[in-house]
Parts: C-alpha cells; sequence; structure tokens
C-alpha cells in the first residue's frame, strides 16, 4: 500500500482507532472504507478516527464516512472523528456533515477515558 493509503490502527480501551494520513482522494477513500467495513460490521463498534494526519477529504470519503456511521448506528455502536486540521474541519462545515457526524476536538481525552473506564471494569471483574 501507498503511503496515502497508509492507516495505522489500533484499540484504545473500547474503541478501534484507526489513523488515516495524507489526502483521503478517491483511492484512499476506498481503502477507508474497506477498513472500517469489519470494525463497522460488529455489534455495538465504537471506531475512533484521529484525522491529524489528513489535509484532504474529497467527496467520495465523506460518502464513506456517511456510509460507516449509518451502519455503525444501526448497531447501536459509535463513530468518533478527531483532531481535524482547519482545511478539514472546513470541508466538514461547508458539506453541512459536521452536524451529522460525532467530531470531537481532543480525541486523546476520550480515549483516556474510555481506556480509564476498560481498567477500572477489568478490576472489578477480577474482584469477583
Amino acid at each position: 500500500m501507498s503511503k496515502s493509503h497508509n492507516i495505522q490502527a489500533s484499540r484504545r480501551g473500547e474503541f478501534a482507532v484507526m489513523v488515516p494520513q495524507g489526502r483521503l482522494g478517491i483511492m484512499e477513500a476506498e481503502a477507508l472504507g474497506k477498513a472500517l467495513e469489519p470494525l463497522a460490521a460488529q455489534e455495538a463498534p465504537r471506531i475512533a478516527l484521529d484525522l491529524r494526519y489528513v489535509d484532504f477529504i474529497g467527496s467520495r470519503a465523506l460518502a464513506v464516512l456517511m456510509q460507516a456511521h449509518g451502519e455503525i448506528a444501526k448497531r447501536k455502536g459509535l463513530l468518533l472523528l478527531g483532531n481535524l486540521r482547519p482545511e478539514v474541519a472546513r470541508i466538514f462545515e461547508i458539506s453541512r456533515l459536521g452536524s451529522l457526524l460525532h467530531i470531537v476536538g481532543d480525541l486523546e481525552s476520550v480515549l483516556k477515558r474510555s481506556e480509564e473506564r476498560e481498567a477500572r471494569q477489568g478490576a472489578g471483574r477480577k474482584a469477583d
């Protein structure tokens, strides 16, 4: 996969975290869709997209995000977008999709709280 298709994935608490890089044009949107698809198909998926390294997002990638958002919502899950650069935030504002998607400014805080919550739950299970 080329650098523009590079999507790092990890787990943070209850969230699957994806960190795409560069431009999210047509080709990259396909790669993003393929990466999101199995995660979105899970029961009550919780997915966080860290967009700090994305400097452009095209209409195809926006459509992929909306489709994933719909699938995830049907399964009572959550798709969070965070750490948007100003130029990417502007695209969401112009397209009016920012009001439909869950966008947070400080994704790191959300992920830390999730990890802490999961650690407390794990400690509670061990005590049983």
